[in-house]
This record gives structure tokens, sequence and C-alpha cells, in this order.
């Protein structure tokens, strides 16, 4: 108990700070200290200790305001490994995607120079990008690596020339629409109360009292299709667009009978994203047997 009241009272201050030092009142009185501050305020040490946690602040501030309205971030690194190439110089690009309110775990991607004394061209030295985005296809087209002949010396160009800024806004969109689609489905499952496992048939457990769904999950990592089952063997199979919209499903029968019926009644609505077939979903059984 004495842990947690710690770890709350611990969460409380930095939420006090932070909230204290991002006011603009405590600029204006900071920065104007004879007009603002009473004459018995500490000594001057106390007044620089102030502005220095203010300024921190301010930089914090700033730094969380670019992610979240920029999305990627470019930064310096170096390599600690005294064998490195190009001296260990590193350089980084973070990408921070806000979805539901929330910033997500950052996704970073490290580059070098290989050959600095060739060609300038980069090269991925390590990442955190899911292997469901496709990062290398990315590279293939964004970031093609010349062929370089060290004991000659020449450097081959190909048709494509590297591309960095392209590179980034393509592997952030494919971040941003994978997470999309994966929280989408995700969030379906909890508004039908399913839990357990990921994949379907895993995933059986269910609150007392919800209707027939069985499982949801995406079929593939990319999370591009989804599968809904059904007690008594409905099956629907959906098409998840990068925002997670369901651009096409197939429903089909126990028997494996293609129901248009289904599928109407499914895609039925201007609003057709996986976060809003919740009431479609549980209803379709009951609204295929009153047709």
């Amino acid at each position: 108990m004495q842990v947690a009241q710690v770890e709350h009272l611990r969460q409380r201050h930095s939420l006090l700070r932070t909230t204290i030092l991002s006011h603009p009142q405590t600029h204006h009185r900071l920065h104007h200290p004879k007009q603002t501050l009473p004459t018995h305020y500490p000594t001057r040490n106390s007044l620089t200790r102030a502005s220095t946690l203010l300024t921190s602040q301010t930089h914090i501030n700033t730094t969380n305001t670019h992610r979240l309205c920029a999305g990627a971030t470019l930064f310096t690194a170096r390599d600690p490994d005294p064998h490195a190439v190009d001296a260990g110089r590193i350089l980084g690009v973070r990408i921070d995607v806000l979805l539901g309110g929330r910033v997500s775990v950052p996704y970073t991607l490290l580059l070098h120079r290989p050959h600095p004394a060739l060609t300038p061209a980069l090269r991925v030295h390590k990442h955190t990008v899911p292997p469901a985005v496709g990062l290398d296809a990315l590279l293939e087209r964004w970031l093609p690596f010349p062929r370089v002949d060290v004991r000659a010396g020449t450097v081959k160009e190909g048709g494509r020339g590297q591309d960095l800024v392209g590179l980034v806004r393509a592997l952030r969109r494919r971040i941003v629409g994978w997470r999309r689609r994966v929280e989408a489905v995700e969030g379906l499952r909890g508004e039908l109360g399913l839990r357990g496992g990921e994949g379907v048939g895993e995933g059986k457990e269910r609150r007392e009292g919800e209707g027939e769904v069985e499982g949801i999950a995406a079929v593939d990592a990319e999370g591009r299709e989804a599968r809904v089952e059904w007690k008594g063997g409905l099956v629907a199979l959906m098409k998840v667009g990068v925002d997670g919209v369901v651009e096409a499903c197939t429903v089909r029968d126990a028997d494996g009978v293609e129901s248009k019926v289904g599928q109407r009644l499914l895609m039925a609505g201007q609003d057709c994203t996986v976060a809003s077939l919740g009431e479609r979903i549980r209803d379709l059984p009951r609204r295929l047997e009153e047709t």
C-alpha cells in the first residue's frame, strides 16, 4: 500500500510541476520578478533555479508539440562501437503516432553512411519498425543504395536517387494506417465483449449476456483483412483500408454459401469503418433470420 501511495504522490508531483511551469502566469512572474514577486522572495539562487526549471520545461513542451504536430523528428546520435563506420555517426528518425488521444511508443529508424569517402548514400543501421509495415519495400523504392566497389573506389548510381523525406512520409503513413487498423479491430473486440487470444477461435471467452459473436481478429499481420465468426457457423471476411474503412466484405453461412443480403446489412449506412460495425455485427444473425 505504501509503495502505491508513493507512486501516486510522484505522479501528482510530476503533474503539478508540469502544470505550474507551463502556466503563462509563471513565465510572467519569473521574467518580471521585481513587479510580480513579493519583497520577501528568497535569494537570487532560488530565482535562478526556478528560471532553469522553467527553461527546461519550455524545451520539453516545445519538443512534445513538435512531435504531436509533425509526427517525425530527425536527430543525430553516435554508435559507441569504436570500429563503427563513419566514426559512429548516426542519423535517426523518430516517428510518433497519435491515436485516441494517446501517443504510442515511438518508432525509430537509425541510418548511417557505410562508405562516407565514396558516397553520402544512407543505409539502415537499426530500426524498431514492425515487420507488418513492410519497411524493406519502402527502402527499395525511396532509399536505394548504389553499387559500391571499394577496391576500385567507384560508385554506380541507379536510376533513382535516395529520398529520405519521401521515405519518412511513406513510412509514417504506413505505420499510422497499420496502427489504426489493429486498434480498430481490438476496439471492436472490446465493444462486443470478446477477450482471450489474438486469433479468431482463440478469443471465444465471453462476458455473460453477450450476443452471438464468437470471434473477431485480423487475418494478416498488416491488419488489412479481418474475420468475424458467429455461433452457428456464419462468417464474414472484411477488407480494411488504410483509415480503418471497410472497403469490401463477404458473408458466408455455415454451408459456405455467400450471403448477398448479409453483405448489404453489414455494409449499410454512410459510416462503414471497423469501429462503427459493433451493432451491425451483433444484430446480423437476427436480421438475416427476419429477411
